[in-house]
């Protein structure tokens, strides 16, 4: 018969005396039932409505109809067929719609096919 060690007695006593000293117990919701700590929401996208004529000045920054924007950091430039395209692909002054995220910054750019560019 094994005797039962110092460490494997020691432990739980540890343990108990730490949280006393501490006046906490374990709980495992530390918040109460009614008030749970929610993150406010995202802001929301705005709807891939917009359009215009695109002028890449220098990436990340481009024009849309005279309009200044900037790309987001992983900002996705997509063509007809939707796929991948760099900035210098784009055809120049071709018809785009774009959506801007929550910071207003352009997130996906969809470059509109030739018989949608008049």
């Amino acid at each position: 018969m094994r005797r039962p060690g110092f460490v494997r007695l020691a432990l739980p006593t540890v343990a108990v005396l730490l949280l006393a000293a501490c006046g906490s117990s374990p709980r495992l919701n530390p918040q109460p039932a009614g008030e749970a700590a929610v993150a406010p929401p995202p802001a929301p996208a705005q709807p891939a409505g917009n359009s215009g004529r695109i002028e890449v000045v220098q990436w990340p920054i481009v024009k849309i109809d005279r309009k200044e924007l900037r790309a987001s950091p992983g900002a996705r430039i997509l063509n007809s067929n939707n796929l991948m395209m760099t900035p210098n692909q784009i055809p120049p002054n071709a018809r785009v719609s774009y959506e801007l995220d929550g910071l207003g910054q352009i997130r996906t750019i969809r470059v509109l096919p030739a018989d949608a560019q008049r």
